[in-house]
């Protein structure tokens, strides 16, 4: 594990999720490829859940949310934790999603376990907030639902990390790549007045694996842009080698 992922296991270790996944676990995440989420390439690791999920998951997927641990009983009716059934960690400084630098450190856990776990505790809350009078379950209800589907996210990158992932057929490790391709289609579009700024965030956040990005490059419009560009004598040569030098980016 420390030949391949030594990054990753540092970040346990930091946050101190290190002695709640064993090896085997992390071992057999870092042979898989695809993420939990959307079964795309996933170059990362959700800690919380030591689970493989992409960018575009860890952006919009409630599965991969992180929330502060002070927040659990307003927002989940969980007074105390049974046990170890809710993994936490601590957060490390640095800077998260174009924030300015964050020097301190938060107390974290999954918004989804914490939401199965008080499921299993109480039950489903639909069944109680719909009886006359009962408010606390309505807004307990409120809350679960509010928490895994709002859009602002304050955690959002705390706890998650870069992730190889190892062929062990070959040994190889590969990292994810973003296509610099898909980069010049989305600014061609947004620069044209397209608004679909879900569907093309996604198309350009996306990370392929080698065999995959190979059989992308036949179907990418963006790199057939630049060859157009290139063939109509509107892109000197220099430019164009600059660019698709620039097409295959790691991710």
């Amino acid at each position: 594990m420390t030949q391949y992922a030594a990054n990753a296991l540092r970040a346990l270790s930091q946050t101190e999720l290190i002695t709640v996944f064993s090896a085997a676990h992390l071992y057999k995440v870092l042979r898989t490829d695809r993420c939990t989420g959307c079964q795309q390439f996933g170059a990362y690791l959700f800690l919380l859940t030591c689970s493989r999920c992409c960018f575009n998951c860890l952006e919009k997927d409630a599965r991969f949310r992180a929330i502060a641990f002070g927040s659990l009983k307003e927002n989940f009716g969980l007074k105390a934790i049974p046990g170890r059934r809710l993994p936490t960690m601590l957060s490390l400084p640095g800077k998260y999603a174009g924030r300015r630098s964050v020097k301190r450190r938060f107390r974290l856990v999954s918004a989804f376990e914490a939401y199965a776990l008080a499921k299993a505790l109480y039950g489903e809350a639909t069944d109680d907030a719909s009886r006359p009078g009962n408010a606390a379950c309505c807004r307990r209800e409120w809350n679960w639902r509010s928490m895994l589907t709002r859009t602002h996210d304050a955690f959002r990158g705390f706890a998650s990390t870069a992730f190889p992932t190892l062929d062990t057929g070959s040994m190889l490790v590969q990292s994810g790549i973003s296509c610099r391709g898909c980069d010049e289609f989305c600014l061609r579009e947004e620069r044209n007045g397209v608004n679909k700024p879900g569907v093309l965030a996604r198309r350009r956040d996306r990370a392929f694996s080698q065999a995959e990005f190979e059989q992308h490059k036949k179907e990418c419009e963006g790199i057939e842009f630049l060859d157009d560009l290139y063939l109509r004598g509107e892109m000197k040569a220099a430019a164009y080698i600059s660019r698709l030098n620039t097409v295959c980016g790691r991710g």
